[in-house]
């Protein structure tokens, strides 16, 4: 069997006798190796006591190892130098100083000549040259054996034994060596390895490694572990990949659920807002409706003046005076062209916070909001007539804005668009607006036309182009990867780009971009919901 079938058969079986053979079989190579470096069989003894202990705690990490004498080797000889070093640091403690001895035969053969140097220079090979080499010389195997440690044909180690033969005896003329050939050097090789073995030592160092308890201590673990160190690597990587997806798969699952409770609360909020708010406008009608009736009845009948006395002077007709029982305050009227009276409303930013914003005084189909109404002392039939007046009047110049507007679809970038253009028409839209202005002069009169025309002029400016005065663009963007709708507005005083709620601040489109946006709208948010039960 090779070194790595014997050394799973002791991790998983705990078979014993299968660590003794790999001692066995490198005990030679081993003990060669730090009796060369450190000169004492003793501490040679020891040193290889100390590899074979290090090869049972590092077993389950060199099961993938086909032949074990690179490794052994250069272990071995990493420690016998740190004996080495060990022992002189003591020797100069105590101040001794006497030489060391050595056991070795000095004499003028060149094995003499290269031992002290020849474990270094071995260790200055490729890996797969040493491991040929250790094979051949001091592990006395055949070109066979080394071919099956190896994973090669014999032919094939035939030659690498040669080329590692050649690479050793280049390396040994470069430090000065007079070598004939390889031949010369597999001599040297030869009479390297030829060391006795002290009788006994192997059965010593097999008990000193397994009796360090090393594979023991891995109980349940050697198994799978072992198992692990032997995938290939097409089978590392699958396996790696596998257990990164896993916390991968749990976050987009947790951000997946995040989004959609996102979605549904903001959906949530739109429509508690929406619903606040008109039950907020109906409230603040029914109030002003009932203090209206309450002040009528609590005024005494009227009575007519006698005729006898002239000095009595009735009230004008077109005299309005602010409702006492009114929810709102009152105001200077110096002051009614700096306040806008309109509510207040909330909506969700990108970020996820809640922003606050006012309400036009004007709704996208003009009728007026509540509190302008109280503002200018409207009684009941007077409110719902200006309503309808407003009404009406909107109407009438979106059908007028529509004839000298063109609707088309252009490109931008990989989003859906849709272009309203519409040209000036500042001589139709001046007429419009006096007609307009009469009406609203003829229900309020003067001074409360004013303050409506002041309070309106915004909505006005930015709804109805200032009454067709200047060209405008709207095009309205259906941005797939964001999942929104966006406006772009292009006036004769600039540009700007933003969400539609955030452009329009709760005024409507013009009616034909109006019946894309709702359409839009309900597919993004259908798709949102269909979106996560789509994903793999």
């Amino acid at each position: 069997m090779t070194d790595s079938e014997l050394l799973q058969r002791y991790l998983t079986a705990g078979a014993e006798a299968d660590f003794a053979a790999l001692v066995e079989r490198h005990l030679p190579l081993v003990y060669g190796a730090a009796l060369r470096q450190l000169g004492n069989p003793a501490l040679a003894q020891e040193v290889t006591q100390n590899v074979f202990i290090t090869l049972a705690r590092r077993a389950i990490w060199l099961t993938g190892h086909p032949s074990l004498a690179g490794w052994l080797y250069r272990t071995a000889v990493h420690l016998a130098q740190h004996q080495v070093r060990a022992e002189q640091r003591r020797r100069r403690r105590e101040q001794i100083a006497l030489e060391l001895g050595t056991t070795m035969k000095v004499d003028d053969s060149l094995f003499s000549k290269i031992a002290p140097v020849l474990d270094e220079i071995l260790l200055e090979l490729g890996a797969a040259d040493r491991e040929a080499l250790l094979l051949r010389f001091f592990a006395d195997k055949s070109m066979r054996e080394i071919g099956a440690a190896l994973g090669v044909r014999e032919d094939a180690a035939q030659k690498r034994v040669a080329k590692a033969l050649d690479a050793l005896t280049e390396r040994f003329r470069r430090r000065g060596f007079h070598i004939a050939g390889a031949a010369a050097t597999a001599l040297a090789l030869q009479q390297a390895s030829a060391g006795a073995v002290p009788a006994g030592l192997g059965a010593l160092a097999t008990q000193a490694a397994l009796g360090s308890g090393a594979a023991a201590s891995l109980g349940g673990l050697a198994m799978p572990i072992t198992k692990l160190m032997t995938l290939t690597k097409l089978q590392s990587i699958a396996l790696c990949v596998a257990v990164a997806a896993l916390p991968l798969g749990y976050e987009w699952n947790a951000l997946n659920r995040a989004r959609q409770a996102h979605e549904s609360m903001q959906a949530q909020l739109q429509s508690f807002g929406g619903e606040t708010l008109a039950r907020e406008n109906n409230q603040i009608r029914a109030e002003r409706q009932l203090a209206e009736l309450q002040s009528q009845l609590a005024q005494p009948p009227p009575t007519q003046p006698p005729a006898s006395n002239p000095a009595v002077i009735r009230p004008p007709e077109n005299l309005y005076l602010w409702d006492e029982n009114s929810p709102y305050v009152r105001v200077p009227r110096q002051l009614m062209a700096q306040v806008r009276f309109a509510p207040y409303a909330t909506r969700l930013t990108r970020d996820g916070k809640i922003e606050r914003y006012q309400l036009p005084p004007l709704a996208g189909d003009g009728t007026p909001q509540p509190a302008l109404e109280a503002a200018l002392g409207l009684s009941a039939d007077e409110a719902e007539r200006l309503r309808q007046i407003c009404q009406a009047a909107f109407a009438q110049f979106n059908n007028l804005a529509a004839d000298h507007s063109e609707l088309k679809s252009e490109p931008l970038g990989s989003n859906t668009t849709m272009k309203l253009k519409t040209t000036a028409f500042p001589d139709e839209g001046s007429q419009f607006r006096e007609q307009f202005q009469q009406q609203i002069a003829g229900l309020l009169g003067p001074e409360r036309a004013d303050a409506f025309w002041q309070q309106a002029a915004p909505v006005f400016t930015g709804l109805l182009n200032d009454f067709g005065k200047y060209p405008r663009e709207l095009q309205l963007i259906r941005n797939e990867q964001a999942g929104s709708l966006e406006l772009l507005n292009s006036y004769h005083d600039g540009t700007s780009i933003g969400t539609l709620d955030q452009q329009r601040n709760g005024l409507a489109l013009p009616p034909a971009l109006q019946a894309y946006a709702d359409t839009w709208a309900r597919e993004m948010a259908a798709q949102s919901t269909q979106q996560p039960r789509q994903q793999p």
